[in-house]
């Protein structure tokens, strides 16, 4: 197994230091001549001040979170980008930003990395890591991983001010499951941490009366949770951890209750069901395409976690339920003539989130998934053009794909004028309310896209997709991943208007990419709850090699494999007492498991005893390994 060095990617800074300044920059965002002479006077606490004559911008290098420290001169503001600086920021306070403004003769400027407000992860708390030959990919993987972990917090109103999961460490500062919940995957993946998954859920728990699951903390109104995903949480959480104690607190009530009061009663006469949702938003949004996915996808965790308590009867029930809607779907949603889901009956538009959960969930057969991926690629990946000459569909987009394959206008058979909704404008330009989902890139929803994409064996376009949306913002920073992205690739933050309740530039529901790349790239996927079976499934995509790991309850899983123009080679390692299933790449027709001769244009040879069979299909050579341990396979491409 090859050691990289993956330290140099990490983001996270030590806890309980102080972050200092990288550089600074003038009001047109140049990097000044003296900057490494002016930080290195503010980077120490000495009463030699840096003379900061101008207003200047002090870049801290990457998004941070903590306890602002100056001595001497004036704060004018702190911002996400160093163009607009648009919050405010007062010494000694806890803040999220990566740029500050200042004037006048400062002594010190630094950022107290405080435990107190977050979760303290340092460069040695990594349990998970990625690496490719794509260095980009490598930024884009950990970046990810710092925008989850900035949205574990302590939330000062639990009893023990716990560390819970937030949306985003800036804006609203709260409690927030239900959509953000996206990123929780690479939360376990990265950290190996329940802890904070527990408490949020233990929220959950002791929140909500007869069944009533809520998914955010106040100030906000609470929303109760009336699509199932609680239920798809718990399960995801279980099936990483494998804590069945934990699971029992939940089942068989309250989801049951939930399940029965919550989530059934949204049923209406067509067998879809009428829900509440947050992105994206259009006409009918109640009855749309992403709500019967996800109320399908809480229905079917809903069946998997009665089937571990043995309940066949609710087993049997919620799955029947599920094939119900599934039905109702592919009835009332399906547009033969577009080759994809619409965004509810009757309607033009075709939503980029309701069919990817659709294809993650086996909505559609194969031949309808290929269909709708490619109206992607004709639509969604491509700008649309409604403001001079012609209407239609230009060059790809370069900073990704839009949550609809084009804007809702006056003038649409499905337009609604009085239809109002929050980020939401009848212009598709107008940002000055926190964004608008009318037509935009959603990286939340980006990230449902691109787990299609891989899901469906289309790894080139699943890669190309990744490092164009997420590429984007690494590129642009601040180093972490943003809530909203307008159609032309800038942030949200850059476009509303100056005010606390901007678009968030650092959410967590855009850090589901890392769990993407670990899970397709890396291919580790847990094939039993808790990782007592392993499935390690590489994409390859157009890499040539990858290296990671992550850390389970049973131990480590570690992951090496290389591609050559003649050969592809895999170095497998897994816990003792897991299982595992491994495979090789097609095209290959001999395949090696440490050195022996194991498969051959078909043939299996049961020479190892831990190698109990084999078996293939259009993509891959499968192995079923019944004992943990060290495995190097390699296979001989055609």
């Amino acid at each position: 197994m090859r050691l990289m060095d993956f330290k140099k990617y990490i983001l996270s800074p030590q806890p309980d230091s102080d972050i200092i300044p990288v550089r600074i920059i003038d009001k047109s965002s140049k990097h000044l001549s003296n900057s490494a002479k002016l930080i290195r006077k503010l980077s120490v606490k000495d009463g030699i001040y840096a003379d900061m004559k101008d207003t200047y911008v002090v870049d801290f290098g990457k998004y941070v979170v903590g306890r602002y420290k100056q001595i001497g001169g004036e704060t004018v503001g702190c911002g996400d980008f160093p163009d607009p600086i648009r919050y405010t920021l007062s010494n000694n306070k806890w803040s999220a930003f990566r740029y500050v403004k200042v004037s006048g003769k400062v002594d010190y400027l630094g950022v107290r990395i405080d435990r107190n407000v977050s979760l303290p992860i340092g460069p040695n708390d990594y349990k998970g890591k990625f690496l490719c030959s794509d260095d980009l990919l490598n930024k884009i993987w950990y970046s990810a991983a710092y925008t989850v972990q900035l949205c574990a917090m302590r939330n000062k109103k639990t009893e023990k001010g716990r560390y819970e999961f937030f949306d985003g460490p800036k804006r609203d500062r709260r409690l927030f499951l239900w959509f953000d919940s996206a990123g929780n995957e690479t939360f376990y993946y990265v950290f190996n941490n329940m802890d904070v998954a527990k408490t949020s859920y233990d929220y959950v728990l002791n929140h909500g009366k007869d069944g009533n699951f809520v998914t955010r903390d106040t100030p906000d109104p609470i929303v109760i949770d009336v699509s199932g995903f609680t239920e798809a949480d718990l399960w995801e959480l279980y099936n990483y951890s494998g804590d069945l104690d934990y699971l029992r607190k939940f089942y068989p009530e309250p989801i049951n209750t939930h399940i029965k009061k919550q989530v059934l009663p949204r049923r209406v006469k067509n067998g879809l069901y009428s829900c509440n949702l947050m992105i994206p938003v259009g006409p009918n949004f109640e009855l749309s395409m992403p709500n019967q996915a996800y109320v399908y996808r809480g229905l079917i965790s809903a069946a998997k976690i009665a089937e571990i308590f043995g309940d066949n009867n609710k087993k049997n029930y919620y799955k029947k339920r599920a094939e119900e809607l599934k039905e109702a779907v592919n009835k009332h949603l399906w547009s033969s003539t577009k080759g994809a889901y619409v965004f509810s009956e009757g309607a033009e538009h075709v939503d980029q989130l309701g069919n990817s959960l659709a294809i993650i969930l086996d909505l559609p057969d194969k031949e309808r998934a290929e269909k709708i991926l490619q109206y992607f690629k004709d639509h969604h990946w491509r700008l649309y053009h409604w403001k001079k000459g012609k209407k239609g569909w230009g060059k790809y987009n370069p900073a990704g794909s839009t949550d609809f394959d084009r804007p809702w206008l006056a003038g649409d058979k499905d337009f609604n004028p009085s239809f109002k909704s929050w980020a939401w404008d009848i212009n598709p330009d107008n940002f000055s309310n926190c964004g608008n989902y009318n037509y935009c890139i959603s990286p939340y929803c980006i990230g449902w896209e691109i787990e299609a994409h891989f899901k469906m064996g289309q790894d080139k376009d699943a890669l190309d997709l990744t490092r164009r949306c997420f590429g984007n913002m690494v590129k642009k920073g601040p180093g972490t991943f943003w809530e909203h992205i307008h159609y032309s690739g800038k942030s949200g933050y850059e476009l509303a208007l100056a005010g606390e309740r901007i678009r968030s530039a650092c959410h967590r529901w855009s850090g589901k990419i890392g769990a993407v790349l670990s899970k397709y790239i890396l291919g580790i996927k847990a094939a039993e709850p808790g990782f007592k079976k392993v499935s390690i499934i590489p994409h390859i995509g157009d890499l040539s090699w990858a290296q990671g790991q992550i850390t389970t309850n049973y131990g480590e899983i570690k992951v090496y494999w290389e591609k050559t123009l003649k050969s592809f080679a895999e170095d497998i390692s897994i816990p003792q007492c897991s299982k595992g299933l491994f495979a090789l790449p097609k095209p290959v027709d001999q395949a090696y498991i440490n050195k022996r001769l194991v498969w051959d244009k078909g043939k299996f040879f049961p020479i190892i005893p831990e190698i109990k069979n084999t078996f293939q299909d259009t993509n891959y050579v499968y192995f079923d390994v019944i004992k943990g341990g060290k495995y190097q396979l390699s296979g001989k491409l055609k």
